[in-house]
This record gives C-alpha cells, sequence and structure tokens, in this order.
C-alpha cells in the first residue's frame, strides 16, 4: 500500500463530483478550496506519508460545506510546543478526525497510530488518554458514517475496502 493508491482512490471517488483533488508531495498538509476561476480544490498531504493522505481526507470528509469554502477549512492551527490546555484542546478537535482516519486505515487495510502532534514527554498520559479516546469513538464514527453528513466519508471507506482487498 502506498500514499499514491490513496490519492487514486480519493480522485476518482471526488474530482468531478465534488471538484477535489488529493495532491501528495507537499511540505505541509493544505487546503485550498475552489479558486476563482473555478479550478478544483486542492487538499494536499505531506510528501510519500500514507497517514497523512488518510489524515487530510478524514478532515476534508468532515468539514461542513461552509469550511470547504475557506482556505485550510478555517483552521488556525498552533504549533507545539503546546502548553497542557492547548494540547487538549488540539486533541478535542482531532478527535472525529483521527477516528475517522482510524476507519479509513482499517477499511485500507494499513496500521492506524494516532497523532499528538507533539512530542512533550510531559504529556505522555494525555497522550494515552488520547489513544484510549479514539477507540471509544469508534462506535459514533461508524454510525456517522450512515448519514448524509457521513456518506463521503462512507464512500471514501467503501472505495478504499474494494481497492484494498
Amino acid at each position: 500500500m502506498d500514499q499514491n493508491l490513496i490519492i487514486d482512490v480519493f480522485n476518482q471517488c471526488f474530482l468531478e463530483s465534488e471538484r477535489t483533488r488529493l495532491v501528495g508531495g507537499a511540505q505541509e498538509p493544505w487546503y485550498e478550496p475552489v479558486s476563482a476561476a473555478g479550478e478544483a480544490a486542492v487538499l494536499y498531504c505531506r510528501a510519500d506519508y500514507l497517514a497523512s493522505a488518510l489524515h487530510e481526507t478524514a478532515h476534508w470528509c468532515l468539514a461542513t460545506p461552509q469550511q470547504r469554502a475557506l482556505t485550510d477549512f478555517g483552521f488556525s492551527y498552533i504549533a507545539p510546543p503546546r502548553t497542557l490546555a492547548q494540547q487538549r484542546r488540539f486533541f478535542e478537535l482531532e478527535l472525529p478526525v483521527q477516528s475517522l482516519e482510524a476507519l479509513f486505515s482499517n477499511a485500507a487495510g494499513v496500521e492506524f497510530r494516532v497523532s499528538a502532534d507533539s512530542f512533550d514527554k510531559a504529556h505522555v498520559d494525555l497522550i494515552n488518554e488520547f489513544e484510549r479516546e479514539v477507540t471509544n469513538h469508534q462506535s459514533r464514527t461508524y454510525d456517522w458514517l450512515s448519514t448524509p453528513e457521513g456518506a463521503r466519508a462512507n464512500q471514501f471507506a467503501t472505495a478504499l475496502r474494494s481497492r484494498c482487498d
């Protein structure tokens, strides 16, 4: 399994229907909405990281139509190092994303690991707690797939399963 397969599956699912394409090789993940000239939106994932492709796809699938009209979905990123409060907030925001990423990883037949996005040893207990929360959130994620809001994620997971079996 490599990142190019994930990119291919995403683009087959959404390039025409959602006018969004996934592109690898970026220094940092980023999202550019549909341009003023009408060019497709671009979701960038990091260079050759399979997990980055699945993670950024999860962000895109969870983003509302209003968020998908904004650069980087309108997110403000606080780079590490973070205070304990900032790291807790990061995990709150990342819980549905990483739960969906775990589902995509499973569909693609690859191992999932939570991303703390910070290697601060002071946050080890918080990271362990977050890992448990992601696992516990899985049932809600599976339920969400059957809602209208979860349709794109369900389509992508199904396409991953069929390509990666």
